[in-house]
């Protein structure tokens, strides 16, 4: 399956956007998030869309050589 570079962008803002939110949402002072269960969910989706987009480089190299 070939993966378009839309799609890897699509899922490099996805990611910049999740990490900022879940940076802004965490609570320094405490070491706690505002509210977990959402900063879980996002915890989850930011980790699949890294997984996406690493799996989408190896991959391509895997492909160059």
């Amino acid at each position: 399956m070939k993966v378009k570079k839309g799609e890897v962008f699509m899922f490099s803002v996805i990611a910049a956007i999740l990490g900022w939110t879940l940076y802004k949402d965490f609570n320094f002072d405490t070491s706690t998030f505002e509210k977990p269960a959402l900063a879980a969910v996002y915890g989850i989706a930011l980790l699949m869309s890294v997984i996406f987009i690493v799996k989408n480089f190896v991959n391509k190299s895997s492909n160059q050589e």
